[in-house]
């Protein structure tokens, strides 16, 4: 048997907290990487939910989860549990990816 482990990679992302602001956080950050397609049906006082496009079609994310984008400039929401399983803070101040 062959044991595998996951590879290092660092990924740029932002928490949806579920509110207007939160929300156009999220969305000024995919329209900078050219994705304007992000949908979020609007119930105030908050944002329920934002629809994110990934390479597999339409994602939900939910409050609390992460919107992730990976190395190759993929976004896709991962829950909050999921994330913080995988991935640690590599600095204090959020760095964006260059490539």
């Amino acid at each position: 048997m062959h044991l595998y482990r996951t590879r290092p990679v660092t990924v740029e992302a932002k928490q949806f907290r579920a509110t207007v602001a939160s929300a156009s956080e999220i969305w000024a950050w995919l329209a900078e990487h050219g994705l304007r397609d992000a949908l979020a049906p609007y119930e105030y006082p908050g944002v329920s939910s934002i629809t994110i496009p990934t390479p597999e079609g339409p994602a939900l994310a939910r409050p609390g989860d992460y919107i992730v984008r990976d190395a190759a400039g993929n976004f896709f929401p991962m829950s909050q549990l999921a994330f913080e399983a995988k991935y640690e803070s590599v600095n204090a101040e959020p760095q964006p990816l260059t490539k």
